[in-house]
């Protein structure tokens, strides 16, 4: 195999393969909590404002969602990513056996900006990094141990990424972009971004003047905005948020259909 291949590691932070946002309601707004995990419309929403079940304001949960901890991760529950990391796992490793695009493979996972104990600390103190290895090992099907990493978002720099990077599930696409510097100058149109479709609060939309500005419809989405915004630095595939929340197989199975549909409409026919 040739060296000369993209480095093919996949990336995932602990608040994609978790869904700290129930934990979150779960530790401070148990009542929201109970009607939010029982609701589909928690997991097809557009935005973290929980006041249609009366829960906090964007706002308000923001702010509390920033003080996340172990506690707010002992309430949390998996989400549908480890499965789609074991699919990409699955395809890479392929790649890696067959053909010389990738130099090396394996996965990441970013805990930041939990700290979580490593069992160094003496008898008495908890291995949670192990265990952390070991679920994700049971819930994704890998053979080998993923790496634990603790990078804040502005760390995650272009450079960095494309050193390293082929894939990555990043929760909060629009906190680790509005902290990078130069990325313009930077392509990383090899590199996959999957994050959700979550807007953000209403007084950051673009104005229909502002879209105009751009190029596009008035009546475009904001997803439609970033992603055409984006497309010429790096390939950014937004997904529903039910894949980054509390697993709900009936949901997820009916959401890859709809995917993998639209994937064949979009595969020219050869002749």
């Amino acid at each position: 195999m040739s060296a000369a291949g993209d480095p093919g590691h996949v990336y995932v932070d602990l608040d994609s393969l978790l869904d700290t946002r129930l934990g979150t309601l779960r530790l401070h707004w148990p009542e929201v909590f109970a009607k939010c995990v029982v609701d589909q419309n928690y997991y097809l929403r557009e935005r973290d404002d929980f006041t249609a079940w009366g829960g906090p304001t964007q706002a308000e949960f923001a702010e509390r969602y920033a003080q996340r901890d172990v506690e707010t991760l002992q309430h949390s529950m998996v989400t549908a990513v480890p499965g789609l990391v074991k699919n990409m796992m699955e395809i890479q490793d392929r790649d890696f056996e067959e053909t010389p695009y990738f130099s090396s493979i394996g996965l990441d996972i970013n805990i930041w900006p939990y700290e979580l104990q490593d069992g160094r600390g003496g008898k008495d103190e908890l291995d949670e990094i192990s265990e952390l290895r070991s679920i994700m090992r049971v819930y994704s099907g890998l053979h080998s141990d993923p790496n634990i990493i603790s990078r804040p978002p502005e760390s995650m720099t272009p450079a960095y990424i494309t050193s390293r990077y082929k894939t990555l599930f990043m929760y909060d696409f629009r906190d680790w972009l509005s902290k990078q510097v130069g990325i313009r100058s930077m392509q990383m149109m090899r590199i996959t971004f999957l994050s959700p479709w979550l807007l953000p609060a209403e007084g950051q939309l673009l104005t229909p003047d502002q879209l105009a500005e751009a190029g596009l419809r008035p009546e475009a989405s904001h997803r439609l905005m970033v992603e055409t915004a984006l497309k010429e630095f790096l390939d950014l595939e937004y997904l529903c948020p039910a894949f980054f929340s509390f697993i709900q197989e009936e949901l997820i199975e009916k959401l890859l259909g709809i995917r993998r549909n639209a994937e064949s409409k979009e595969t020219p026919k050869t002749a």
